[in-house]
């Protein structure tokens, strides 16, 4: 294992071997020892990993690494392919992917002890379209628009799969119709009541994204250790 970078004095990016299999990154320095508190290819808890079986409704594009250049991952999962995808679109077929269940949590139903992790591969710069995550269940539907490339003026690409986190206490009761929701407005209290889980891909703004290529793969609930 190499470390790539020192992001903070608890935050390192590392490199791992290949063919190294799923497990915690132990690091060891003169200060001592630790391990990280998630699992290097984690499969806890995954509700929705694209293959048969999984989803409720979605449109197509499910599709093997095999026949597409989106490598380096086993398994299916769904990819997003469109050119010139016009401002103000909306509900983006055939790009809409459904979850139907519940949440595979422990003990605790608090939003604010768990994580939304997913893989996401991004192999050309977007800049304008969101992904309008959304969860749907007896208390309401509470959405996450996830867009970190917005602010950014060349965009937003990534080096291969990349692994990605939203927190569930995020989730706000505002955020549909192509309107952001914000910190102000009412979050979900009890995710046991969630049996839904979206996700939606939009063009909120007044610009042409050129190209909207996006692989994502392996959506997964994470409990966040006590400390």
């Amino acid at each position: 294992m190499t470390i790539t970078a020192f992001v903070s004095p608890n935050t390192i990016v590392v490199e791992v071997p290949e063919g190294a299999t799923t497990g915690r990154i132990k690091v060891e320095t003169v200060g001592g020892v630790d391990e990280s508190a998630g699992y290097y290819k984690d499969d806890n808890n995954v509700f929705m990993d694209f293959e048969e079986g999984h989803g409720c409704w979605w449109k197509p594009n499910i599709v093997s690494p095999d026949t597409t250049d989106m490598m380096d991952i086993s398994g299916l999962y769904a990819r997003v392919l469109a050119e010139e995808v016009a401002g103000g679109s909306w509900w983006m077929d055939p790009f809409v992917k459904v979850y139907c269940g519940s949440l595979p949590l422990e003990e605790s139903t608090e939003p604010g002890d768990y994580l939304f992790k997913f893989e996401i591969n991004i192999p050309e710069s977007l800049k304008y379209v969101a992904l309008q995550f959304t969860m749907i269940g007896s208390s309401g539907n509470y959405f996450y628009w996830y867009h970190p490339w917005q602010d950014m003026e060349e965009g937003m690409k990534t080096d291969g799969w990349e692994t990605k986190t939203i927190p569930f206490s995020e989730f706000t009761t505002k955020g549909d119709n192509g309107v952001p929701g914000d910190a102000s407005d009412t979050k979900p209290s009890d995710l046991s009541t969630i049996t839904e889980f979206r996700m939606v891909p939009i063009n909120p703004s007044d610009n042409e994204e050129p190209i909207f290529h996006v692989g994502i793969d392996n959506w997964r609930v994470f409990k966040i250790p006590e400390e």
